[in-house]
């Protein structure tokens, strides 16, 4: 069951998520975005999420971010598709418009996992973009 997304819900939804651009090598590498509705204007552009369950410690778990995405992307008309990954506690999330090929997926998967074994946090997108290399 999906609830529907009222302002009050949209002040509880902050949990973050990592999001990964198009292309087959993301030029700024994963960056966090936390506002929900930067989370439904990226999966508008095309691109895809990740959320890491030991995020959701306090925010009332995974299912609770994977049912406040849901509502907010139907209020926008936009047709999300959420597929968790019991194995890597995680829950990646994808315009059912543009759905991204899976060799990215799997390469993404492993950039989180790779952030996680460092125990390194992913940085901001504003951090991510400013420390881009050159081209």
């Amino acid at each position: 069951m999906v609830r529907l997304w009222t302002p009050s819900a949209a002040r509880t939804f902050a949990a973050p998520a990592v999001v990964f651009e198009p292309g087959t090598h993301h030029p700024f590498g994963p960056y966090t975005v936390a506002e929900h509705h930067e989370l439904a204007g990226k999966l508008k552009l095309g691109y895809w999420l990740i959320y890491p369950h030991e995020w959701s410690a306090e925010d009332g778990g995974p299912q609770r971010w994977r049912e406040n995405l849901q509502a907010l992307c139907a209020a926008r008309l936009l047709e999300v598709v959420i597929h968790t990954q019991h194995r890597m506690c995680l829950d990646v999330a994808f315009n059912a418009a543009a759905v991204p090929p899976i060799p990215q997926l799997t390469e993404s998967v492993a950039a989180v996992a790779y952030h996680r074994d460092l125990d390194r946090p992913v940085p901001s997108e504003l951090s991510a973009k400013a420390h881009r290399p050159a081209t």
